[in-house]
This record gives C-alpha cells, sequence and structure tokens, in this order.
C-alpha cells in the first residue's frame, strides 16, 4: 500500500531550467487523458511555463482541458479521480485537478474551462505571449525567481502573488 503524501512536505517552490522532456511528457498525458475521457471529447494544450521553450518553471506540467459544454466538467470529476488525478478547487468558468508523481510531487495540474470560451483563450494568448517575446519572458521570470524566494515554502501564496502579478502583463497584451 502507497504510504500518505505529506504534501507540505513536497509543495516546495523552485524553479527548474527548462526540459525538453516536458512537451513530451504533456503529450503522453493528454494522449492518456483524451483516450480515457473520450466521451466528452475534451480537447488539450499545454500552456504555462513548462510549454514556453527555454523558460525555466516549476516542474509541473499546466494543461488546458477545453469542453464544448462547460456544463459536463462535473461528470469529468470521478473519471479524473479514477485516473490519480485529485479535485483542487472551482474557480470563475474553470475546474483545476492535479495530479501527483510516485514521490508525491505534483506533476500535472489540469484546468478544465469552456473551450474556445474566455479562460481558454485568456491562457493560450499569454502562453503565445511568452513564446513570441523574449522581453516578456525575462521580465516574467524575474518575478518568478522573485516570488519563488519570498514564498519557498508556500505554494499557495506563490500561486496567488503570480495570479496578481498575471493580470497586470495580461491586461497589457
Amino acid at each position: 500500500m502507497d504510504k500518505p503524501v505529506n504534501a507540505d512536505a513536497v509543495d516546495k517552490v523552485f524553479l527548474s531550467p527548462y526540459s525538453a522532456d516536458w512537451p513530451r511528457e504533456f503529450h503522453l498525458e493528454r494522449q492518456r487523458l483524451t483516450d480515457a475521457l473520450a466521451q466528452w471529447q475534451p480537447v488539450f494544450e499545454h500552456f504555462g511555463s513548462t510549454a514556453v521553450p527555454g523558460l525555466p518553471a516549476k516542474p509541473i506540467i499546466d494543461m488546458l482541458g477545453g469542453l464544448q459544454d462547460f456544463s459536463a466538467a462535473q461528470s469529468l470529476m470521478n473519471p479524473l479521480i479514477d485516473l490519480g488525478y485529485r479535485f483542487e478547487g472551482s474557480f470563475t468558468e474553470r475546474l483545476m485537478f492535479a495530479s501527483r508523481d510516485r514521490e508525491g510531487r505534483r506533476k500535472y495540474h489540469l484546468h478544465l474551462v469552456e473551450h474556445d470560451g474566455p479562460q481558454w483563450q485568456l491562457r493560450l494568448k499569454f502562453r503565445d505571449a511568452l513564446r513570441e517575446s523574449a522581453d516578456l519572458r525575462a521580465a516574467y521570470l524575474v518575478e518568478k525567481h522573485r516570488l519563488a524566494a519570498r514564498y519557498p515554502d508556500d505554494m499557495k501564496s506563490y500561486a496567488a502573488a503570480k495570479g496578481e502579478y498575471l493580470k497586470t502583463l495580461i491586461d497589457e497584451l
């Protein structure tokens, strides 16, 4: 039997150098989820820092799961739990799930949203802007390092502070 995970012990905030394995890991997980959730016909995109070549990131693959009918998102709860995901919360137009590796570290974050809806478009717009602009990547990386140093043992505070920063960046796009 698996030992219980002490999430506080493994949810440290640290940035890893970019890994060429991240896109491959996304593709493998996307295929696993697409196969298991086929009846809902989700569309998956890789977003967040691990989707931006060369950008250091927390080694957690962010996935956007788009549903044509977002009201069906609740129906995916049990299938995702069966696949090893844990429900992390419900936010405006988004459900959040996380999956951990064998050591108990977060491995995947899955954000279920309406396909091509506002949340889908916003997240992909920011990912694409990071991919295209070296200046934006540099500014974002400085802020990520600053926040990681400020909240090394507090993933929730890191994420909240980064979210506020992202709002200002996205408003400028």
